[in-house]
């Protein structure tokens, strides 16, 4: 079931937007129809999907450590450093322009 789906009350057909209940972290909760006023239980159903990406994987600049492409930081056209190598250089900067005050 998507966020913006209907579905009809299992006692009288009537339709029924999903868009505001409010299911607070559950996948099941009770809901009273507005046309006969019964009430019945709404399931929210989950259908995974599966994909593929390519890990694709850059060498640091600095330190020559390779490491997955979310873990490095791209400091310049196809120039990439680390985690540890790139926040070494912010502190760096942060120190250089604490010393011009």
């Amino acid at each position: 079931m998507s966020y913006f789906e209907y579905i009809n009350c299992p006692y009288c057909n009537e339709e029924v937007n999903c868009m505001n209940v409010e299911f607070d972290g559950q996948n099941e909760v009770d809901f009273e129809c507005s046309n006969c006023e019964r009430e019945f239980e709404i399931t929210r159903e989950w259908h995974p999907t599966y994909g593929t990406n390519e890990i694709i994987y850059y060498e640091c600049e600095e330190c020559g450590k390779e490491d997955r492409d979310d873990n490095m930081f791209e400091v310049s056209s196809n120039t990439y450093l680390c985690r540890r190598c790139y926040f070494k250089k912010e502190i760096e900067k942060i120190k250089w322009n604490n010393s011009l005050l």
